[in-house]
Parts: C-alpha cells; sequence; structure tokens
C-alpha cells in the first residue's frame, strides 16, 4: 500500500459514521508502521483536513506511538483551533503520562475557552500527578465560569483534586 492508499484509507475510516475509533484504529494497524507513521504525521501537520479525520489521525498516532504521538500532540494545545486544543487535552488525558502534567496546567492556567479548561481540570485529575493541585485548588476557588452544558470549572477542578489525592493515597 502506498501513502496515497494509506491516506484514502484514513480518509474512508474517518467519514464512515458507523465505525468506531478502535475499530479503525484495528483496521490501520494492518498497514506497514513506518507509512502509517509517515501518513499520521503528515495528516496531523495539514490545515487543509477536516476534523474527524484530523481526530481520527490523532488518537491511531498516540495509540500507536505513545511517545511520538505526545510530542506530536502536544502542540495542538495552544492552536488557535479550539476544537482541536479540546479533542488534544481529552487524549492526552485518557492516554497522556507525566510528560503532560506540565502543558496541562498551562493549558487550564491560561486558556480562556470555558470548555477546554474544564477538559484540562478533568484530563489533570485522571492523570492523578501532584504538581496539578495548586493550579487545581486556585481553580477551585476563583473560577465561577461554567461550560456550554453548564458544568462547573471550580467543580470539575474539585473532583479532580479528589482524584489525584485518592490516586496519590493508593500509591
Amino acid at each position: 500500500m502506498d501513502h496515497s492508499e494509506v491516506e484514502n484509507l484514513i480518509q474512508r475510516l474517518s467519514v464512515n459514521q458507523t465505525i468506531s475509533s478502535e475499530a479503525a484504529l484495528e483496521e490501520l494497524l494492518s498497514v506497514d508502521r513506518q507509512q502509517l507513521i509517515y501518513v499520521l504525521t503528515k495528516l496531523l501537520a495539514s490545515d487543509d483536513i477536516e476534523l474527524r479525520m484530523w481526530e481520527l489521525s490523532c488518537f491511531v498516532i498516540i495509540k500507536l506511538d505513545l511517545a511520538l504521538g505526545i510530542r506530536l500532540l502536544l502542540p495542538f494545545l495552544s492552536s488557535t483551533n479550539i476544537d482541536k486544543r479540546w479533542y488534544v487535552t481529552g487524549l492526552l488525558g485518557r492516554y497522556g503520562n507525566n510528560e503532560v502534567v506540565e502543558p496541562l496546567i498551562n493549558l487550564l492556567e491560561h486558556e480562556p475557552i470555558p470548555e477546554v479548561r474544564n477538559l484540562a481540570a478533568f484530563s489533570l485529575g485522571k492523570l492523578g500527578d501532584k504538581r496539578a493541585l495548586k493550579i487545581l485548588q486556585f481553580i477551585k476557588e476563583h473560577d465561577d465560569s461554567k461550560d456550554y452544558e453548564g458544568r462547573s470549572i471550580a467543580d470539575t477542578a474539585r473532583q479532580a483534586i479528589e482524584s489525584i489525592l485518592k490516586i496519590i493515597s493508593h500509591n
């Protein structure tokens, strides 16, 4: 399979609303690893890619190679595209490691969009790193904003603090 065929496969999988990201990943794992990484890296760098295809590319790269995925995705935390910032924030919270904690703390501290801040607080709670406690405490006490669904950022920060303390107490 050449590069254009791999890209076409990713495109086909991304527009198929009946296939899950996990199922798409399974199909893509049949492609030569180096070729897949090359195409995914190219797609992530493209500004002309549809959001669903970009999201699938993010998911596949982080599942394929965590270190490479983190390195490629961290810059998107400062993207001007809100959807990309939000998606990467959640992905890093779900699959990230201690390397993503400081960038997520920075995002939580400076992000103007409540939905992204809320997901950053949630993600920090899932990661369970005590370095996040200070900013989460500040957010809990001072951020009275809500996301578009009415979820309190302060309440999410409170829950994240509880999650981190629980994780710390079990280690």
